[in-house]
């Protein structure tokens, strides 16, 4: 899937956790219809597809 996935515009992918999380990564700036559409077709509604965005410069905790 990660290999096809480059084919839609995706920079990358990472499985999370234990495996029940794929990160499918691509550039914010590009669209991402095509890539969405593919994944979306290729769950086959096992999985739940969700566009997020994420934080460039990471999380923040503070303990006070």
């Amino acid at each position: 899937m990660a290999q096809r996935a480059s084919e839609f515009g995706a920079l990358g992918a990472t499985i999370s956790g234990a495996g029940p999380t794929v990160l499918i990564w691509c550039d914010r700036d590009r669209p991402r219809g095509p890539l969405l559409e593919w994944l979306e077709s290729i769950s086959e509604g096992w999985a739940t597809i969700r566009a997020v965005q994420f934080e460039p410069a990471g999380a923040s905790v503070e303990l006070g």
